[in-house]
């Protein structure tokens, strides 16, 4: 086995690379564990000294109560399946486990993929990494059209029509596509996008305030307002208001439609609220068929995980493109 100590696999945080054994050559939970131990960076736990642990149980017990075990049992979850979701020809895997830190008598449920490359080479996808969306989370491996996808059932206290401290069931089939896990969409009718509109708001912190416009002929309009721009991008000299623009490539073009498309959203609630404060709200409005719209408000930015993808491209587009001052 070749490592490279260079790069750490943040299982928690954000998607990264590492090199490491095969997947091939897990076959027990004993082997699985240890592989996720020693190439996993724990996450926060509040204080210093406290770590946090992984494991398929914790303390001899599983700790959901309520809704959550009869969610595991119906889907028959297992600790860990192996497919190829995307489609590469070789394995992947599928983790389901419990995450607890130290001292604590609170676990929650991890689900995460991590994804294959060759040469021992691995990305790893934290599938519950929505901000803690949903209070309990399960996963298993299905066929869908041909392609290995996951089956997941999430139950949250507050999303979509569901009136904050309700509680709600959302199941769903995630795809692997445009490098990512998105909903699936079985619809047969393709929308014709004539624009596509993005705005945030403030949040207690730093997060990044703007609006957004991309029309049919793929010119980008930006209207930055605060935190818009990072030291990294190096564009930290545009002014934080104003308007800008910049004209997108037909690739990157053709692929923030086809997720605005895959998303489904004549199909999506008009509304999102996540269950935390302070956060940012996204105002997503899509312009399509001859002038029918669509308006989304998503507090938390969490309202699926395709929106959460698209509001990441879009985001993505004010460090990447280079930017002319509208006079």
């Amino acid at each position: 086995m070749k490592f490279l100590p260079a790069l750490t696999l943040l299982i928690f945080v954000f998607p990264q690379y590492l090199f490491s054994q095969s997947i091939d050559s897990l076959q027990t939970d004993e082997q699985v564990l240890a592989f996720v131990k020693k190439h996993s960076t724990p996450s926060f736990c509040g204080t210093p000294n406290s770590r946090e642990e992984i494991s398929f149980i914790v303390d001899g017990h599983l700790p959901e109560t309520g809704e959550c075990n009869p969610l595991k049992q119906a889907l028959g979850i297992k600790h860990f399946e192996k497919a190829d979701f995307d489609n590469n020809g070789i394995t992947d895997l599928l983790f389901s486990g419990y995450r607890k830190c130290e001292r604590s008598d609170y676990a929650t449920r991890t689900v995460f993929v991590v994804l294959a490359y060759g040469n021992d080479s691995f990305r790893v996808k934290n599938l519950v990494m929505m901000k803690f969306r949903f209070d309990c989370f399960a996963a298993k491996v299905v066929r869908f059209n041909q392609q290995d996808a996951i089956s997941f059932a999430g139950v949250t206290n507050s999303q979509g029509r569901q009136k904050p401290g309700s509680t709600q069931i959302i199941r769903d089939t995630l795809l692997y596509k445009f490098d990512d896990f998105v909903e699936k969409n079985e619809s047969t009718e393709i929308p014709v996008i004539e624009d596509l509109q993005l705005g945030t708001s403030n949040c207690f912190g730093t997060c990044p305030v703007f609006n957004i416009l991309i029309d049919n002929k793929r010119q980008v309009n930006f209207f930055p307002r605060s935190y818009s721009m990072s030291e990294k991008s190096g564009k930290m000299s545009m002014e934080e208001s104003g308007e800008y623009k910049a004209q997108l490539d037909t690739a990157t073009y053709n692929t923030i439609m086809a997720i605005v498309v895959q998303s489904g959203f004549e199909r999506l609630d008009d509304k999102y609220t996540a269950s935390w404060t302070d956060d940012q709200t996204a105002l997503l409005i899509i312009t399509y068929n001859n002038g029918k719209t669509k308006t989304i408000r998503d507090y938390g930015l969490n309202g699926s995980y395709t929106l959460a993808l698209l509001y990441k491209r879009l985001s993505a587009l004010r460090e990447t493109l280079d930017w002319e001052k509208v006079k």
